[in-house]
């Protein structure tokens, strides 16, 4: 399956291609990559799975969450914690807390989480990641630091 999704998405086949990647020695520019989801299939099924592009979208289904009492919690009092006392613990999104607010979903049509829900897609979403930071972040910590 990783090897049709290099051959669909980059043509890796091709002749042309070949040669770019001798000369560049890389698939993708600097810095970008790809988060690739391959969903579960049968056996001889995965050419009929389709490619999909999506964003990474909301990184987490749960959002952190302060309550006044931890025993309003689900997920505190499945962990044992179901005291009375203030804290913070996890929400799952569509959550509505005590004070009203509601933990968002990410409804999202192309978010990486949605269509892997959907099931029956490998969704190729592209994310970018340098090894450092931009130079103006950079600057601003090392005016900070070397004080």
């Amino acid at each position: 399956m990783t090897l049709r999704a290099l051959d669909e998405l980059f043509g890796v086949k091709s002749p042309r291609h070949h040669a770019q990647i001798r000369r560049s020695g890389r698939l993708l520019p600097e810095g970008l990559g790809l988060n690739i989801n391959i969903p579960a299939f049968t056996a001889g099924a995965s050419p009929t799975l389709r490619f999909i592009d999506t964003r990474i979208g909301v990184a987490t289904a749960y959002a952190p969450a302060f309550y006044q009492r931890l025993s309003d919690s689900p997920l505190a009092v499945a962990f044992g914690v179901n005291v009375p006392a203030p804290g913070i613990s996890l929400a799952a999104g569509g959550t509505t807390l005590p004070t009203g607010t509601v933990i968002p979903l990410d409804s999202g049509e192309r978010s990486e989480g949605n269509v892997i829900a959907q099931g029956g897609f490998v969704t190729v979403s592209p994310v970018q990641g340098v090894p450092e930071a931009n130079p103006t972040y950079t600057a601003w910590l090392k005016r900070r630091a070397d004080r």
